[in-house]
């Protein structure tokens, strides 16, 4: 039989906490003011006017990460609970077949 499979578990739902907090500041971001003040600061410049066209895509771009932040959170959190239903799976079977655990 190979190597056990030595998962910390515990660190897994701790690193998925901290991403999902990451994910929840990222998605609090709103550019939209410093955007618009940019924008407003520079109102016959083409920098003022590509200031004003970049909050949208940006916020868009704030909120996707969010979401992939909070995905990645997820999948840390299903790993923990999937390596601790197959280990506690396996020591059930070894221990019903009469082994040592």
């Amino acid at each position: 039989m190979g190597q056990p499979l030595d998962v910390d578990t515990g660190a897994l739902r701790v690193l998925a906490a901290l991403l999902s907090e990451e994910a929840d500041r990222v998605d609090g971001l709103e550019p939209s003011a410093a955007v618009e003040s940019a924008a407003t600061a520079m109102p016959a410049s083409s920098l003022g006017a590509a200031a004003a066209r970049a909050a949208a895509p940006l916020l868009r771009s704030y909120r996707a990460r969010a979401c992939a932040i909070h995905d990645m959170a997820a999948v840390a959190r299903a790993n923990a609970s999937d390596y601790d239903t197959a280990d506690s799976t396996v020591h059930h079977l070894v221990v019903t077949a009469g082994g040592d655990v």
